[in-house]
């Protein structure tokens, strides 16, 4: 059982000027909140065989709003926000690991999450335009995760993981304004933006175990991303990815010294240099001031700001002692 409380004190004030200098305006925002939250869980574990291992979970959770979210309006401008919620959700998860011989094990498990006042933020629009922070009445995160370890071979290792993370909302009506018009378009079924709905990384390496040059190991690594939406009408899509690293790396133990190991990496991250988005703001949907129907999908994607460039191929290296 989890209890927390959290206190939100905090003050905006917002200048407005006539001229450089001259102040004609200002407007203050402040708040004083305390937020009580609690959170039970109840687990078990089960082995019914040697090679089996089962475990449940039912949990519950939650999330305080930070202050500064507290003080960005749905506009992107500083103002009051300060009606949000704290986040609370209840959650089931079962996973079983089976190993039905010593170098194998698989791991396979399921999650469902009920969300209510799910906080989510999302891109007003281009700078100098913030981020605002929002309540979704309800919302589901449900998914799999299943996972390989494989030792095949001496020094050989094989490992996958894969995960399908579908989130969705279940009650949400957003309304959105412009010109003479306000119109509210209900978002339930729609998926939440910004959540990819596969990953997949799979990785292939060898550690010399024995001899002169035990410690010195090398892996290649995938790792695809699909495409996630990013906006709440599920317009516009960020396309996925697919990057490949590889490693190369050292570790030598040291007797009879103040230095206990030494251990030395150099890495090559994407090194096919594949151009990608590595994550993005939410979007915010909006509607014709001339008609007030929702504008298409050309509209959300020529607004900026919002894209996160992934690195490009990039050489990383370093050393690290233990003492």
């Amino acid at each position: 059982l989890g209890i927390g409380e959290t206190y939100l004190n905090g003050q905006d004030i917002s200048y407005a000027y006539s001229a450089p200098g001259v102040v004609s305006s200002a407007t203050t925002v402040g708040v004083n909140r305390a937020l009580l939250n609690e959170a039970p869980e109840v687990s078990l574990v089960y082995k019914p065989l040697d090679e089996l291992l089962v475990k449940a979970r039912v949990a519950t959770g939650y999330g305080t709003p930070q202050v500064s979210n507290l003080f960005i309006t749905p506009q992107g401008l500083p103002g009051n926000n300060t009606q949000l919620k704290s986040q609370t959700n209840l959650g089931y998860d079962l996973e079983a690991d089976w190993t039905p011989i010593k170098n194998v094990k698989f791991t396979l498990g399921g999650f469902y999450e009920f969300f209510d006042n799910e906080l989510i933020s999302q891109s007003a629009g281009p700078s100098p335009l913030q981020n605002y922070t929002f309540n979704a009445p309800r919302s589901e995160h449900r998914g799999i995760e299943a996972s390989l370890d494989y030792h095949f071979l001496p020094g050989w290792t094989l490992h996958g993981a894969y995960t399908y993370d579908n989130q969705i909302y279940t009650q949400y009506v957003e309304t959105l304004s412009a010109g003479p018009f306000t119109s509210s378009f209900n978002r339930a079924g729609k998926r939440i933006p910004g959540v990819p709905d596969t990953e997949l990384v799979a990785r292939l390496g060898y550690d010399v175990p024995t001899g002169f040059l035990k410690g010195l190991g090398a892996y290649v690594e995938y790792d695809r991303q699909s495409a996630f939406y990013l906006d709440n009408a599920n317009l516009l899509k960020a396309p996925g990815f697919d990057l490949v690293n590889v490693n190369l790396h050292y570790t030598h133990e040291i007797q009879n010294s103040s230095i206990k190991s030494i251990s030395a990496y150099f890495e090559v991250r994407n090194i096919t240099n594949e151009t990608y988005i590595a994550s993005a703001n939410n979007i915010t949907d909006t509607i014709s001031a001339t008609t007030g129907a929702q504008n298409p999908a050309s509209s959300v994607a020529a607004k900026s700001g919002s894209i996160y460039a992934g690195m490009p191929r990039t050489f990383v290296s370093g050393v690290r002692l233990k003492f």
